[in-house]
């Protein structure tokens, strides 16, 4: 039998189904539900609240009371930044230690696995996770808050790690002679939904690096359409267009409505991985602008929509260009999503990762 522990703070809030967006949390929670079917495995995940839901259920829970917050959000924050979770980490006694994208938080764990001979397993978590900046003895601050040197640690000292793309595969091995996995972002097949077009559409977490701000800027050029923000947290709330509806909280199956319901999906992020807006927006062929996000060329390649490099006038105009046109509502990006994402031939590479890992 195998143990392994996910590490993964944001998805105690996601299996709570509280007022939480977040990539890497429901790429553990699709990892997880596929996983739990193994009886070979043993799968346990560090939360900070109780876990009522029971959507996974071959899955333990360690509850670790690290430090009183206001509420779950704040105490992932903190922990993320500050924190260390030795205890946790030793009670759960695992062979393989999982987690998501850079943070001290991760740093740490990598550095624990290494003294205890345990193994660590990195799921890059976006692109800014790959960065030749990141350096020895440098305490600079990348632009999430996460110091040089604890990246770089990530990157070298983790036994093993899992990328979303094959660009992000190609920068591991050109920066620090890294090999890694391609695992694409896991979603379940979902019905493509047909339903009347009505709104612009944006979704994210709201933090500087999603960049929701942006989109009051683009709304106020395009008054007559209703612009759809589902944030969470949204806590900059100065003048908002008439045009701008804010919603806090939705369901995934709602989630998929809305999207199915979207005119476009509209991507504002500084940097991203394979965001998982970008499938779900695929499987319901809603065309798609992003201001920089691409992974792998997938938007140019599948017709899928359009990037744009950076440049506002461009999003602006992409914007004009598929209000204005008729959309072509192609089938190849869905195509390509039941084949690479959906499939459990992608999942299983994952698994065979964790049972060829050699313990001794």
């Amino acid at each position: 039998m195998i143990k392994i522990c996910f590490c993964t703070p944001g998805i105690s809030i996601i299996l709570n189904k509280k007022n939480y967006l977040g990539g890497s949390e429901f790429r553990a929670f699709r990892l997880l539900k596929y996983l739990q079917s193994d009886k070979n495995l043993i799968l346990k995940v560090i939360v900070f609240e109780k876990i009522l839901s029971k959507d996974l259920k071959n899955v333990s829970y360690k509850l670790d009371h690290y430090r009183k917050k206001k509420n779950t959000f704040e105490t992932i924050v903190d922990i993320f930044f500050k924190g260390k979770f030795t205890d946790s980490w030793n009670q759960v006694d695992c062979d393989i230690y999982a987690f998501f994208g850079l943070s001290k938080y991760s740093s740490d764990l990598v550095t624990w696995c290494k003294e205890n001979n345990k193994i660590s397993i990195f799921f890059i978590g976006s692109d800014n996770d790959i960065n030749e900046k990141y350096k020895k003895n440098n305490n600079n601050l990348n632009v999430k808050d996460v110091r040089y040197e604890d990246c770089l640690n990530c990157l070298i000292n983790s036994n093993h790690l899992v990328v979303q793309t094959q660009y992000q595969q190609k920068e591991l091995d050109r920066l620090y002679n890294r090999k890694s996995l391609l695992l694409r972002n896991p979603i379940e097949k979902i019905k493509l939904l047909k339903r009347q077009r009505k709104h612009i559409l944006w979704i994210g977490k709201d933090d500087d690096v999603k960049n929701p701000l942006l989109v009051f800027k683009i709304a106020k050029l395009f008054p007559y359409e209703l612009f759809l923000m589902i944030i969470n947290n949204f806590s900059k709330i100065n003048e908002i267009p008439k045009n701008v509806k804010i919603i806090k909280f939705m369901n995934n199956i709602q989630i998929q409505k809305k999207i199915s319901e979207a005119k476009i999906l509209i991507n504002t992020s500084l940097f991203e991985g394979f965001p998982n807006t970008f499938l779900e927006a695929g499987l319901q062929k809603t065309p798609i602008i992003s201001l920089h996000s691409n992974p792998d060329n997938i938007l140019n390649k599948l017709q899928a929509g359009y990037c744009v490099n950076g440049s506002f006038n461009k999003f602006v105009s992409k914007i004009n260009d598929i209000l204005n046109k008729t959309p072509r509502r192609n089938s190849s990006f869905r195509n390509y999503i039941l084949k690479n994402h959906c499939s459990q031939q992608n999942l299983y590479n994952l698994k065979k990762l964790i049972k060829n890992i050699n313990h001794d």
